[in-house]
């Protein structure tokens, strides 16, 4: 993850330095033409637009460093209060990355303009002949940028500081991972991986680390290639231990499988779990800020309301989603892999358990869980409605030991979709 976010500022710092030598040479071709080179108008550009050159560069460095401090303050408070795990929020937004760029290819482009100026200012010994004419328009108009983007910067850091914001956009990622496994495909044909006697090699994890994702592709053409089915005996989000399992290859012929290995080039770990193929870290962010707020160092069960209307909106989405073992085949329709992936009960003990766990007497809390578990009961296919209902059952048991008065009881059994207005 660190270096695809730095790729897109690197890129734009070298962005900034290409661009100068291309005006530089531009220029110096346009003050050595003789109708410009002798113009008195196209002279007179020669001192403001150095002027406005020499005034950029080294403020810009200063003011790169001042806002970027700055942020990491920001981003740090913004952890504390919601939880660490949204500074990857911060690092991966399109915004911030599209900033950095810009205001360090805005002082890379003043700082290699203003080098090659004075290279070529005596240029066959004559002085003061180089009109930095289209360097001085572009440092304005990159100037220009780095203020609307620098404006634009504060505002989405901003936005990325309130819980709302950050919890919207939890749930729209853990969304999209949703939408990504419901088009995933799911049979119940035999797979050889599913006879623990069959004789099968297993790879081991070399090196510790989270597993974030594969190629299922790649893994689909090396496995019909070398006429083997596998099964990953690790889910997405595991922390990978060297010398844990990782994938069960299993041999469709009589032949054994050669180099085997090969096919964990194809896995991806990191050093945290991401939110593209796991769906269950989604919920898991999202029952971290509830829990910071319903902790007793904070006591904020708004924001613990907030929270259970996004965890709604995801188990809502997944309710009817085939969860299970994916199968994927090749083209042949051979299934060649099969990956673990959370069970509907998974989700549903995930983004409920520990909330219910941390509730305490908060009737605003316990109103909107009850909504919750209500229309999750509602919507739920019959077979999947048992462990809503034992949450359902659960709450109640919990309201009753929370309020020993009847009509605070009563109170705070009534489901409520805003807690308590």
């Amino acid at each position: 993850m660190p270096r695809f976010s730095l790729l897109v500022p690197l890129l734009g710092f070298l962005a900034g330095g290409v661009w100068g030598i291309v005006t530089t040479e531009v220029d110096q071709i346009l003050s050595a033409a003789p109708s410009l080179g002798n113009d008195p108008d196209f002279q007179a550009f020669r001192d403001p637009s150095r002027a406005v050159i020499e005034s950029v560069g080294p403020p810009m460095l200063t003011f790169i460093g001042v806002v970027f401090s700055l942020t990491l303050v920001a981003v740090q408070m913004a952890a504390e209060n919601l939880t660490p795990r949204v500074v990857r929020l911060f690092m991966q937004s399109r915004v911030t990355k599209t900033a950095l760029a810009l205001f360090l290819g805005t002082f890379f482009y003043t700082l290699v303009v203003r080098y090659l100026s004075l290279r070529v200012d005596d240029k066959g010994g004559q002085k003061d002949v180089f009109v930095p004419f289209l360097s001085g328009f572009f440092t304005m108009v990159l100037v220009t940028c780095s203020v609307l983007a620098f404006i634009a910067y504060v505002q989405h850091t901003l936005r990325l500081m309130r819980l709302t914001e950050v919890i919207d956009l939890l749930m729209r990622e853990t969304l999209k991972s949703v939408r990504l496994v419901q088009g995933l495909s799911r049979t119940h044909e035999p797979f050889l991986g599913e006879n623990p006697a069959a004789e099968h090699e297993v790879l081991l994890a070399t090196r510790p680390g989270v597993l974030i994702g594969f190629h299922r592709k790649a893994m689909v053409r090396e496995a019909a290639r070398s006429k083997c089915q596998l099964r990953l005996l690790a889910r997405t989000g595991d922390y990978l231990v060297p010398g844990s399992p990782l994938v069960a290859v299993h041999p469709t012929d009589d032949v054994a499988v050669r180099r085997p290995e090969r096919f964990r080039r194809h896995i991806r770990t990191g050093s945290e779990r991401g939110s593209v193929e796991d769906v269950a870290f989604g919920l898991r962010q999202l029952v971290d800020i509830g829990l910071r707020a319903l902790s007793g160092s904070v006591n904020d069960p708004t924001s613990a309301v907030q929270v259970l209307d996004r965890i709604q909106v995801v188990l809502t989405a997944c309710v009817r989603v085939p969860w299970g073992n994916i199968e994927h085949r090749d083209g042949a329709g051979v299934v060649r892999l099969v990956e673990i992936s959370p069970s509907w009960d998974d989700l549903v003990v995930l983004g409920c358990e520990e909330m219910l766990l941390h509730c305490g007497p908060a009737p605003q809390v316990t109103r909107r869980f009850a909504a919750l578990l209500r229309d999750l009961e509602v919507l739920a296919p019959p077979d999947r409605r048992e462990v809503v209902k034992g949450y359902r059952e659960r709450l109640e048991q919990h309201v009753e030991c929370e309020f020993t008065d009847p009509e605070r009881r009563l109170f705070a059994a009534l489901p409520d979709r805003q807690g308590i207005g």
